[in-house]
């Protein structure tokens, strides 16, 4: 990834989630940096101001990445790697 060229995709409040959603975006191929709030690390803290996380992702994938996160956040993608919108397997 190329980090001249970078868009931020998501903010999330805690690790947890922002690992979740890492691992979302890199099992669709989209590479994914994660810039976490260092204070918070360093004393344990992953609520509030001190457990913020960043998602950045290159910016030429930010609009599929978007969706993807988009369509997370509908449960559109519960039943595994389909494309988001698309109807589950019978």
């Amino acid at each position: 990834m190329n980090t001249k060229e970078i868009t931020q995709v998501r903010v999330c409040v805690g690790q947890l989630q922002a690992e979740v959603l890492r691992a979302l975006l890199e099992a669709y191929e989209i590479p994914t940096l994660l810039l976490r709030e260092s204070a918070g690390r360093a004393y344990g803290l992953e609520v509030g101001e001190l457990g913020w996380a960043q998602l950045w992702v290159a910016s030429d994938q930010a609009e599929q990445a978007s969706e993807l996160l988009a369509a997370y956040d509908r449960g559109e993608l519960e039943d595994g790697l389909s494309e988001p919108g698309a109807e589950p397997d019978a």
